[in-house]
């Protein structure tokens, strides 16, 4: 009986290790993707759950401009090319650090895997942000 306790206490670290793995190459990827000049609130949208994706549509028919700066890059004007470090901070949550403007700038992303597949819910508070357009 201690042996089965033990092995799936390994499984479900191992298990939490995959997801944080795959929710952090997740969000470098999707820092691959606003770098090559897609704009951060489509590469938000791209990897979106469905209520993260609910909410940009929401204020995007609004037609109120409600998101000042890049959601991504926390910035009006980013600059795309800075080097960007990701790693799991617990949970669900990955922390992805970079420079603007040579202040340090930290992006905290709520990632949700299941079963191979992960999906932002939120990006620093950008969906509380979206609900008020609307």
């Amino acid at each position: 009986m201690k042996k089965f306790i033990f092995t799936l206490c390994i499984a479900g670290i191992a298990g939490n290790a995959l997801a944080n793995e795959a929710a952090v190459n997740l969000v470098q990827r999707m820092y691959g993707e606003a770098a090559k000049g897609r704009a951060g609130i489509e590469v938000v949208a791209k990897y979106a759950d469905s209520g993260l994706k609910q909410a940009i549509r929401r204020a995007d028919a609004s037609d109120m401009l409600c998101v000042g700066e890049d959601p991504m890059w926390g910035n009006q004007d980013p600059q795309t090319r800075a080097k960007v470090t990701v790693k799991s901070a617990g949970g669900n949550k990955v922390s992805a650090s970079f420079k603007q403007y040579g202040q340090n700038v930290r992006r905290s992303y709520t990632v949700n895997c299941k079963g191979g597949s992960c999906k932002v819910s939120d990006v620093s508070g950008l969906k509380r942000e979206l609900a008020q357009c609307y």
